[in-house]
């Protein structure tokens, strides 16, 4: 079992910063669920056939989830009436790359390719830039990738309800970083840059406001998904999702401390 504990500083991915290894946690009212398990530590990559073929180790490893201050977020977000408790959940997720050979290919997308996800496709947190999960990062493992971060949340405020989907992912080297296929895939979907303190967020909009923003900070590449959530998303946006504004205070909280070890 990982037992070293990494936590963030001032909170998640865009929700305040990202950290990663193996601290099982619980963020607020209410709890997170992190998933939690065993990892071996990790391995270069190689020619061996892929990790998820039967028989062989896995390429990635499930490590327990720190504790990340969402629900400080969801409650500092700029949308009126938040609902609070009643409402607001989130679930987190860890994973580094383990010894098992990674997948080197990107998997095909699923159909709406650069369009908004439902959030009725269960489990949309199982579906992240369009493709499995899994194989996404199964294919950075082996670009150089090397931690994975999440957290899905849910909530709501008195005109609807809404629901986000963070991810970070951890590279050696800006270079390696610089490089990712997620940034790719923005590029290939017409994204427009817009910066935000100083940092350059690749973009795409639904209905006027921000749906999924990818951009990153150093050696980390972090990517925000906003959910479809139909007649019950939030009436007082015409996209029925988070406003832009929303969006963007995720984007700017604790990037600059992700993956970031406490002192010795």
């Amino acid at each position: 079992m990982i037992t070293s504990c990494y936590r963030a500083l001032t909170g998640l991915l865009a929700v305040a910063a990202l950290t990663l290894a193996g601290c099982t946690s619980q963020a607020g009212p209410p709890p997170d669920t992190p998933v939690t398990s065993s990892a071996p530590a990790p391995d270069s990559e190689s020619a061996q056939p892929a990790a998820t073929t039967t028989g062989d180790p896995s390429c990635i490893g499930d490590v327990d989830a720190p504790e990340l201050p969402v629900w400080d977020l969801s409650d500092s977000l700029p949308i009126k009436n938040f609902d609070g408790p009643a409402t607001h959940s989130s679930q987190a997720r860890a994973w580094e790359k383990s010894v098992g050979a990674c997948s080197k290919d990107l998997p095909e997308a699923r159909p709406g390719e650069c369009l908004i996800v439902e959030a009725s496709l269960e489990p949309a947190s199982e579906l992240v830039l369009w493709r499995p999960l899994s194989q996404l990062t199964e294919a950075l493992f082996s670009g150089g990738a090397f931690k994975y971060l999440a957290e899905d949340v849910r909530g709501a405020t008195d005109s609807g309800v809404y629901r986000y989907h963070l991810n970070a992912w951890k590279y050696a080297s800006a270079h390696s970083a610089a490089q990712s296929p997620v940034l790719k895939i923005f590029e290939d979907c017409g994204a427009r840059v817009e910066t935000r303190n100083g940092i350059d967020h690749l973009v795409l909009t639904h209905e006027g406001e921000w749906f999924t923003a990818a951009y990153r900070d150093g050696a980390n590449v972090y990517l925000i998904e906003s959910r479809d959530n139909g007649a019950e998303g939030l009436s007082d946006t015409a996209s029925g999702i988070l406003p832009t504004r929303a969006m963007v205070a995720i984007s700017q909280r604790g990037t600059k401390h992700a993956f970031t070890e406490p002192p010795a």
